[in-house]
């Protein structure tokens, strides 16, 4: 059986042929990104989406509100407290600003409209004012579900978009993949300063939670949906890295941004944790439009491609 994505706000919902939801048990074992088929099966289109995130360490992230209306403010701390965080609250990007000044923050929510400073200029000033390291996970929330505006957060630096009246799913799986991101900015520190070997040897590149979700759902789909997604997810990967290093050569700040926003994309789909974060490090440095150390992150994420690629032919081979 084959199956179809349909892309919709929270990502992808899953549907059998008789129209029941079938089962997840992580956030990230498809996305919109690996361009699966679209076809029937019978007289149905089979439909995936995203429904849950796994849990995240909910207690050890710092989150910031930036939003200026009390209700919105509110309502968000409450969703973030009924799923496990505790948040800071500023009323404007200034007021941010200033807030990251004073502490660090893993993940901001950040409202697009408000006075004094937007939430888009305050993404672009914190962007372009701390190393890529350090930077936090930034959430857009708007108020207006209109064409372009993901481009627009996209653009601005932000790395997540949600809708108002923002459900508590779909706030959850967004904090869900902003923490798997900070989460693994460690290993990429490590490796960047040296000691990536040592940490290739012990860690694998694939996350086996993931990789038993996706095998738990080929036996709901069919024997050739695994293998089939880590088929796609190769080629995938292999059109991204040219186009990564096209838009390099070209100097050209927003493809290579875009272009490293897609393969993450890909990666945390199939639980490629480590490409994904040397994806976010390349997505923000397109993002600051800077040009120093970019070669140094393709060389690693050509590396651990070559993991991964190693860990999905033993896993084949098995």
């Amino acid at each position: 059986m084959t199956v179809a994505l349909d892309t919709v706000e929270n990502g992808v919902v899953m549907t059998n042929a008789d129209g029941n939801i079938l089962s997840l048990n992580s956030a990230f074992t498809l996305q919109k990104s690996l361009s699966l088929p679209l076809v029937k099966d019978g007289d149905r289109l089979i439909n995936m989406r995203v429904l849950d995130s796994p849990p995240p360490q909910r207690q050890k992230a710092r989150v910031l509100i930036a939003e200026d209306n009390d209700i919105n403010q509110k309502v968000a701390v409450r969703q973030l407290k009924k799923i496990g965080y505790t948040a800071d609250v500023v009323s404007n990007g200034l007021a941010a600003l200033d807030a990251l000044e004073h502490g660090h923050y893993d993940i901001i929510l950040m409202d697009c409209q408000m006075p004094e400073m937007d939430g888009y200029e305050a993404t672009r000033r914190i962007r372009a004012g701390g190393n890529a390291d350090s930077q936090p996970y930034i959430i857009a929330m708007t108020a207006h579900a209109m064409q372009g505006d993901s481009d627009k957060c996209l653009a601005a630096g932000m790395n997540d978009y949600v809708t108002k009246p923002v459900g508590l799913n779909t706030l959850a799986a967004a904090l869900a993949r902003g923490i798997e991101m900070k989460t693994t900015s460690l290993r990429h520190r490590m490796s960047s300063d040296g000691s990536g070997d040592r940490l290739s040897k012990i860690e694998s590149a694939l996350c086996q939670e993931t990789l038993q979700s996706l095998k738990e759902l080929g036996t709901e789909l069919g024997d050739s949906f695994f293998p089939q997604l880590l088929e796609t997810f190769e080629q995938n990967a292999v059109e991204h890295l040219a186009a990564l290093r096209s838009a390099f050569a070209d100097g050209d700040a927003r493809r290579l941004r875009e272009a490293a926003h897609a393969m993450k994309e890909t990666s945390l789909a199939i639980g490629a944790q480590g490409m994904a974060d040397i994806c976010q490090q390349l997505e923000t440095l397109g993002t600051t439009q800077s040009a120093q150390g970019v070669p140094e992150e393709f060389a690693q994420l050509d590396r651990e491609f070559d993991r991964v690629k190693s860990e999905i032919e033993q896993i084949f081979s098995k």
